[in-house]
């Protein structure tokens, strides 16, 4: 299954006039309130995907909410300066696309996220079909 995240390029011009709406066919979608930016991951839902926020160094940061190890979700995790423990031992390096840390090939889902006078949003991505 592909993911396209965002509208397609025939589709400029609309991305000029702002993102697009969140829709079940993905989307920008504005995240709910989460308070100052802390050193604990932060577990929330856009557009009915499950996702986990994390601050470094006051940089916002978005992922899929789910450890590429176990599957389970993150927000249990631990946020060391740029490190995402799990409970599983798996470990992620938030500032580098959830790049895994460990001797497999493993990291998180990243998703684009911009934080300005609108609030918090977040890209969700889109099921293309083949």
């Amino acid at each position: 299954m592909l993911l396209q995240i965002g509208p397609r390029p025939e589709a400029a011009e609309a991305v000029l006039a702002g993102p697009p709406p969140a829709a079940a066919g993905g989307g920008w979608v504005t995240l709910p309130e989460v308070g100052p930016p802390s050193a604990r991951p932060v577990s929330v839902t856009a557009g009915g995907l499950p996702l986990v926020l994390c601050s470094v160094r006051g940089t916002l940061y978005a992922y899929r909410d789910q450890c590429a190890a176990c599957g389970a979700g993150l927000g249990d995790a631990r946020l060391d300066r740029e490190v995402l423990a799990c409970p599983c031992g798996a470990s992620y390096d938030v500032t580098r696309a959830g790049r895994g840390l460990g001797e497999e090939n493993l990291h998180l889902d990243p998703l684009p996220l911009v934080s300005d006078s609108q609030g918090i949003r977040v890209a969700v991505p889109a099921a293309v079909s083949s």
